[in-house]
């Protein structure tokens, strides 16, 4: 918000009574236009537009504006494009780095559960290698007790030596179990050799598996997140290229905005508001599109009559429209559009009560055909005041307000910068500040 200082409202003092006169040498003049009773002629004049509207100069400016604008147009598309492409690909990494983050929590479970069944067959494997020492050592002593015996000596010679029937029966239980219980042996220590076998091999292959499994995913899940970072990266430069494209943008716009009321003959409209406010707002920066937040003066108005050349209901000439009507009851409130100071309040011409407010950033608006004005030139006013009351006064046809946007003094259209969605009495919006 830009707020005039006491040499400014001086000024703005002073203004208003030169633009006052120039009001009333305004209605003067054309009041013999729209004499009572006076009939539209059959086939209306169609003048050019107050300003030079066909200079060549100006059509040229605007359709420079108008090229920038569609080249800029096709880059803020392009760069919504790459924003929209790098942020699926970033969405498509980060779910694929989650499901290989997992599989890696399973791959390390995995390789726990084999280490931990390779200790078990470790151990299985030193205890059927301690069965083979066991039975290799009983294959010794039975060797040893037939050596002692008589070496390879028959069951039956054992039998014969005996000399007496107790020890023939002795020496005969004792062959058949020496026989039985080394066949039992030899197939223990093969069967406990070939577990040890089979128990080291799966121990070590299972292991092996099992790291082998966890470093691809472990190797997948690095590569994963690095993409996802480097992803990361690209979204916030794409999304850099498409914020300053769009701020570009707005300012293309912007000046498309002064040039189009150039075009339409803005700059002589309204007789000496436009220089009034020209001087006061000459240096206050360059509007840009969403500088001031401004909404719909009337509650629930709707614009029925747009800006642009029309056919003059009362004057019955074509000419700049230079704002939008809103359509409403005498005696309904007026809002300010947004926050600012009031620099006229006054019958203003074919405007009627009429009222001016800078809202600062080069951006005015200007309340026609009021049954009464509320505020007073230096008056700070926030948006939502009650600044005057619906009505039908100046070159009207019926009780309305008569609405304009003005950028340092030249009209430009209301519906390309107001939020006509939002009444001016609501309560504000509530922004939230997304950290970087």
């Amino acid at each position: 918000m830009n707020h005039l200082t006491a040499s400014g409202r001086l000024r703005a003092v002073s203004l208003v009574v030169v633009a006052s006169l120039l009001a009333v040498l305004s209605a003067t003049g054309t009041s013999s236009s729209a004499l009572p009773g006076q009939t539209a002629p059959t086939q209306p004049t169609q003048p050019t537009t107050q300003d030079d509207g066909d200079n060549p100069q100006l059509s040229s400016k605007y359709n420079d504006v108008l090229r920038e604008e569609a080249k800029l147009q096709k880059e803020l598309d392009t760069a919504h494009k790459a924003a929209q492409d790098a942020t699926d690909k970033l969405d498509v990494l980060q779910l694929q780095t989650r499901q290989t983050q997992i599989e890696l929590l399973g791959a390390q479970a995995d390789l726990r559960n084999a280490t931990t069944v390779a200790r078990l067959r470790e151990k299985a494997r030193r205890q059927a290698e301690r069965r083979a020492d066991r039975a290799l050592d009983r294959l010794r002593a039975q060797a040893v007790a037939s050596y002692v015996r008589g070496g390879n000596s028959s069951l039956l010679e054992a039998v014969l030596a005996a000399r007496n029937g107790q020890e023939a029966g002795q020496a005969l239980a004792y062959g058949n179990a020496a026989v039985g219980d080394t066949d039992a042996l030899l197939r223990t220590l093969r069967k406990a050799r070939d577990l040890e076998r089979r128990q080291a091999r799966a121990a070590a292959k299972a292991r092996a598996d099992a790291a082998t499994h966890r470093q691809k995913i472990e190797d997948a899940t690095k590569l994963l997140v690095t993409a996802r970072d480097t992803q990361k990266k690209l979204v916030a430069l794409v999304d850099l290229k498409l914020a300053a494209v769009n701020k570009n943008l707005k300012i293309v716009q912007t000046r498309k905005l002064l040039v189009q009321g150039e075009l339409d003959g803005g700059g002589g409209a309204g007789g000496g508001i436009g220089s009034i406010l020209a001087g006061l707002q000459a240096d206050q920066p360059d509007y840009q599109l969403g500088a001031v937040d401004i909404a719909d003066p009337i509650d629930g108005g709707k614009v029925s009559s747009k800006f642009g050349i029309r056919f003059h209901p009362v004057l019955h000439v074509y000419r700049l429209h230079a704002g939008c009507d809103i359509g409403s009851p005498v005696g309904t409130p007026i809002h300010a559009a947004a926050d600012g100071i009031v620099v006229m309040a006054q019958v203003t011409g074919g405007y009627g009560n009429a009222t001016v407010i800078d809202h600062g950033n080069s951006l005015a608006t200007l309340y026609g055909h009021q049954s009464k004005i509320l505020v007073t030139p230096g008056q700070l006013v926030k948006q939502g005041d009650v600044i005057g009351l619906v009505g039908n006064t100046g070159l009207s046809t019926g009780p309305h307000i008569h609405f304009e946007t003005r950028i340092k003094g030249s009209p430009v259209n209301p519906e390309g910068i107001v939020d006509f969605t939002r009444n001016a009495s609501d309560p504000r919006p509530t922004t939230t500040t997304t950290p970087n």
